[in-house]
């Protein structure tokens, strides 16, 4: 899985789309057994392109001619345990998903009807809101590949986890120049703040990240402070935010593209009013059965789940029990998801995407990273919200405390402890997992079937004390 190289000043969640498996058409080998096609070679290279499968491989069937895992929509909904919720018909009806995005895809509501079809999922109906001018999409303008590929990804996911949930697009448009790593960041907040206000949204997903070292105002980071208005406004409505904590480890980059040789985090994922999601590996069957407890995504083909410490944001009530980790600083993240390339998922795209040297077709690629990882937990607070009856908004004092009961033995929290890996990158030395929570990992992952009642009592019974 490469990287981007060139300068990297946009989003980090839409950039992650680019982290994705490159295919190369070459002459189809012949088929070794029975469980592999007859497939062209699907490789690792360097030069972001965007060539498609015709169809997605199993898991059985991209080890056998790819060395790698790949999962479709049912197995993350195995790896989660989200089937016994959606049996009960929990799947997110009445609850809204709203993802924030620069620019849009002309084929995201085809695709998502492609995919739900191959994964035997409802259709769904995306709402689609404005709140600039938008231009024509332009497949040989990176930056409009690049939201296509990120909103195609996470929507994809996100239906997959809660396909009852309503998913409405904001286009907020990105006014500032490309050159400024915040861009799209203050249009995106405005367009927030105006839904907030309007009662629309449940959760809401950020799509746009950058180092909390790039903001001006230096140690005061007083550029990020004046963007906080929606996070709170969001906070008071007692409504979700949710945010990838990042794919580059410890570390993250600096305003000029290049990857900072010291430990760095993200915002929005370090503002104490969103939940942080990181990137772990997980290790399934075609099933989707757990053959091997999750690890950290750690450093497979250039990227790892990120973690750390904010250098701005001082450690929120709910960290008051991580003190030994965290000291007195926010850390990230809070949980996990999955996230890294050796089990990425299956997305299906047709929009034309000449600026990514690519070619128009449709077809099926593998996506990887904390922005996917995101829309999974998105959609299971939606799922806790249908259940709850209501918003539950920050969930962030609720989940530490099922993660400091998870860590004493509670076996009913749906906290799901990871124990191995680390988010070293770039030579920067990062963070071990590890019993309980840490910087690599946050809590773990979850047990959706278990963490969704639990998340709801816990939230009950810390209201029920005040």
């Amino acid at each position: 899985m490469h990287r981007i190289s060139r300068r990297r000043t946009i989003p980090v969640t839409i950039a992650a789309a680019s982290a994705m498996l490159a295919a190369a058409w070459t002459a189809a080998p012949e088929s070794h057994a029975d469980t592999t096609p007859t497939v062209p070679p699907f490789h690792i290279s360097n030069g972001p392109n965007f060539t498609l499968l015709p169809a997605p491989l199993s898991t059985s069937q991209c080890r056998a001619a790819y060395g790698i895992d790949c999962y479709g929509a049912n197995q993350l909904q195995a790896a989660y345990n989200v089937g016994p919720l959606l049996r009960k018909g929990l799947d997110g009806t009445g609850k809204t998903i709203v993802m924030l995005i620069p620019y849009s895809s002309p084929t995201l509501q085809h695709d998502l009807d492609v995919y739900d079809r191959q994964f035997g999922l409802p259709d769904t109906k995306l709402e689609f809101r404005q709140f600039a001018p938008m231009p024509t999409y332009n497949p040989h303008d990176f930056m409009h590949v690049m939201s296509a590929a990120g909103i195609t990804w996470q929507v994809e996911l996100a239906h997959s986890i809660a396909p009852g949930a309503k998913i409405i697009i904001a286009q907020v448009g990105a006014k500032d120049d490309i050159s400024v790593p915040q861009v799209g960041i203050p249009e995106g907040m405005r367009a927030e703040q105006i839904m907030v206000e309007e009662g629309v949204g449940d959760i809401f997903q950020q799509m746009f990240s950058t180092a909390e070292d790039t903001f001006p105002g230096g140690d005061t980071f007083s550029g990020l402070q004046k963007l906080r208005y929606a996070l709170l406004s969001s906070d008071a409505h007692h409504v979700t935010n949710t945010a990838p904590a990042g794919d580059y480890g410890v570390t993250e980059f600096d305003a000029s593209g290049h990857l900072y040789k010291r430990p760095s985090v993200l915002w929005p994922a370090t503002d104490p009013l969103v939940t942080a999601v990181g990137g772990a590996e997980f290790y399934l069957n075609d099933a989707g059965q757990t053959l091997a407890s999750p690890t950290g995504w750690n450093s497979d083909f250039g990227g790892a789940g990120s973690g750390g410490l904010s250098d701005l944001f001082k450690a929120p009530s709910y960290q008051a029990g991580v003190s030994s980790v965290v000291g007195n600083r926010r850390g990230i993240p809070d949980i996990s998801g999955s996230g890294a390339v050796n089990g990425g998922s299956w997305i299906y795209t047709s929009f034309d995407a000449s600026a990514w040297g690519g070619n128009p077709a449709a077809g099926w690629n593998i996506f990887d990273g904390t922005g996917g990882a995101t829309a999974e937990f998105s959609a299971i607070i939606a799922i806790a919200d249908q259940m709850a009856g209501r918003r539950l908004g920050l969930v962030n004092p609720a989940l530490y405390q099922l993660g400091y009961r998870s860590e004493h033995g509670d076996t009913s929290t749906g906290i799901v402890p990871i124990t191995e890996g680390d988010n070293s990158l770039g030579g920067v030395t990062g963070y071990k997992a590890g019993p309980g929570y840490d910087l690599d990992t946050g809590w773990g992952t979850i047990d959706a079937a278990k963490f969704v009642p639990a998340l709801i009592d816990q939230i009950d019974r810390m209201e029920h004390r005040r």
